[in-house]
């Protein structure tokens, strides 16, 4: 077996496991020198908007129980209740229902 091979573990790596990304850490542990794009991009980004989506599915104000995080890290969870506290801050008061716009197109010669 390469030393490469072996799992990474130094100090660094164990005073900041708590507070360092879950993915990077793994990824760091198992000694991989190159950043990657993530698996999930855009989980974080198209969470909120569905659920804005769905907070609004009846005319009227938001409801604030469609804003649940699913399947996060803790710090993309705050990330999405920051995001989720400020949609409510702005529309909160606002009467309004979603709309699916998957059925316009705009055709382009």
């Amino acid at each position: 077996m390469l030393d490469d091979d072996l799992p990474k573990v130094t100090a660094a790596m164990l005073r900041r496991s708590e507070s360092m990304c879950g993915f990077r850490l793994s990824h760091e542990h198992a000694n991989h020198r190159s950043n990657r794009l993530g698996t999930g991009r855009f989980r974080l980004a198209n969470q909120i908007v569905e659920h804005a989506r769905v907070a609004q599915l009846e005319l009227g104000p938001p409801r604030a129980a469609a804003f649940q995080p699913l399947g996060l890290e803790p710090e993309e969870v705050r990330v999405y209740e920051h995001a989720a506290a400020t949609y409510l801050q702005l529309f909160g008061d606002r009467r309004a229902r979603s709309i699916d716009l998957d059925a316009w197109e705009t055709l382009v010669p």
